[in-house]
């Protein structure tokens, strides 16, 4: 998943490195700068004769688009890339879509709000940050991250939770720090208790290498180079933890209200661009690169880092407005942490800010409706990026923030060879990070959960389906009053319970993913000689395992 809107560097990389987070593995290459494109943001308008359907058919009418716009302002990511495949092949019905790259993010939003364009990408996390600036609601999930942004770190940290006090590079306002601060939060950890370092992707990994800080946070192929290092190792990548970083399409309100149809058509579109994509690889990679101005090579070797979301993805991912889906539970955590962090100061509700009724309107044969239709090549007008200006190779202090920085569609660098998506297999026993959780109770010498702690482990089962790749044990633990044998058992029996109650609420778990183990006293945290401290030592734990 994209979810690129990361930092230009200097002319000299411009458009060098490629995002795909971490969420782990690899993903990213290099493109050419795009063509020029006029201030307006507005496209050329292709020619030819009204042909619309109507909203959620996908029969092809043979007819060229025309009519009024409808304009897509998109960043240079090939994650975007089956929109021009749809346009090519005449998959929106008629609707006349014109393509944008628009690569700042300032630039484009304006653009969305003045109304020079109709629907726009974001990250999530930065849709959360800057919800109140764009007037809109996710209508549509585009790709995920699934392993090329990660957490390098010095081979003497163990786990996310060592992380406190250290030196951490990373590029501010990007889905790099998003991604550090969600796996701090979960160990009860901010960016209060590291010391940040401010930097771009390559500096970060330049700085971690040469043993200027502990650890960073940045993209491939930035990831692979600093983890291959002496001291370094990959804790965490975006494959770990899939779902975190997206990509997602912002259609205005407005728009939403008076063109409903057309934003069906445009939907469909994407779905019937992406069925080609899967048909006919080789040609429609032709046609996205032409689109975004890069090398059908180079968005072969990008694509390799992420998940494009299908039908079945995007109508479980967004829900319903009754029953929401993943959404809602990504975007309130990435406002939370955003509040946490004092980007901004009163998070929008995720339920307040996607319409999902596009996404369940698509007719479940769309994968079938796909053969392209005849249209005259209508010239896709771009955007040139703008390269920032180059920081600094020293670490430096990080200064509290007052304002979230603007973030911009990372570079684009060289395609690193895939590395294949982990799979589930037997634990190795390698602690990655302690969740921090609040206590959860028992029936007195009981290992039934007491009704009030439910919240408590549901809180932490929506935590535990970020991170499907990876294994949880559950730890319980006991205080040194009573018998040994007994507090074992009993310690045990509780791990066991939280278990069970956690497969039975969240089916979406495999069972051999949850590692229940009991310690009774032979793990204490405090003294044993005190009411406090058999209390801290009365506790269930959450450990995320390789």
């Amino acid at each position: 998943m994209s979810f690129l809107y990361r930092k230009k560097s200097t002319v000299a990389v411009l458009l060098i490195s490629f995002m795909l987070l971490s969420v782990l593995n690899l993903g990213c290459l290099g493109a050419k700068p795009p063509a020029e494109q006029t201030p307006s943001g507005e496209g050329t308008q292709p020619a030819g004769d009204t042909g619309a359907t109507s909203p959620g058919t996908t029969g092809n009418t043979g007819t060229k688009p025309s009519g009024e716009p409808f304009r897509l302002g998109i960043v240079t990511w090939p994650g975007f890339g089956p929109f021009f495949v749809a346009k090519e092949k005449g998959f929106f019905d008629g609707l006349n879509v014109e393509i944008t790259p628009m690569d700042d993010t300032v630039g484009r939003r304006t653009a969305f709000s003045s109304k020079k364009v109709e629907v726009i990408t974001e990250t999530l996390d930065s849709f959360a940050s800057s919800v109140g600036s764009i007037p809109g609601k996710a209508v549509l999930k585009t790709d995920d991250s699934c392993g090329g942004d990660g957490l390098v770190v010095n081979k003497k940290i163990q786990k996310v939770n060592d992380l406190k006090g250290k030196k951490v590079a990373f590029p501010q306002g990007l889905p790099s720090q998003f991604f550090l601060i969600y796996l701090l939060s979960l160990t009860g950890l901010s960016s209060k208790d590291i010391n940040p370092q401010y930097m771009e992707a390559d500096k970060a990994a330049q700085a971690f290498m040469a043993g200027k800080v502990d650890a960073c946070v940045t993209w491939e192929p930035y990831v692979s180079q600093a983890g291959s290092s002496p001291n370094g190792k990959i804790l965490m990548t975006s494959a770990d933890a899939q779902g975190l970083i997206l990509d997602i399409i912002i259609a205005r309100d407005d728009v939403i209200k008076k063109r409903p149809k057309d934003i069906q058509k445009f939907v469909n579109g994407w779905f019937r661009g992406l069925e080609y994509w899967k048909k006919n690889t080789d040609e429609a990679n032709k046609i996205m690169a032409d689109g975004l101005g890069l090398k059908p090579e180079d968005v072969e070797g990008m694509l390799s880092g992420l998940k494009l979301a299908d039908l079945d993805e995007n109508q479980k991912y967004f829900g319903t407005s009754s029953k929401p889906g993943q959404f809602v539970d990504i975007f309130d955590t990435a406002g939370m942490i955003w509040e946490q962090e004092g980007l901004v100061t009163k998070p929008a509700s995720g339920k307040d800010v996607f319409n999902s009724t596009f996404v369940q309107a698509v007719p479940k044969d769309i994968a079938t409706k796909i053969e392209p239709v005849a249209v005259e090549p209508t010239a896709v007008p771009t955007e040139v990026a703008v390269a920032d200006t180059t920081p600094a190779e020293e670490p430096t202090e990080a200064a509290e923030p007052t304002k979230a920085p603007e973030p911009t569609k990372k570079p684009t660098a060289k395609p690193a060879k895939p590395t294949p998506k982990p799979t589930p297999s037997k634990p190795k026993n390698q602690d990655i990070a302690t969740l921090e959780v609040p206590p959860i109770y028992f029936e007195t010498g009981s290992s039934s959960i007491n009704k009030n702690s439910y919240f408590t482990i549901d809180t932490i089962g929506k935590k535990l389906l970020h991170f499907p790749t990876l294994y949880i044990r559950i730890e319980g633990h006991t205080d040194s009053e009573g018998d040994d044998q007994m507090n074992m058992e009993l310690s045990q029996s509780r791990a066991n319970s939280v278990k069970a109650y956690l497969l039975k609420k969240y089916p979406q778990i495999k069972k051999d993913r949850l590692i229940a183990k009991g310690f009774g006293e032979t793990k204490p945290i405090d003294t044993n000689d005190t009411e406090d401290g058999r209390s801290n030592n009365r506790r269930t734990e959450f450990v995320i395992q390789r």
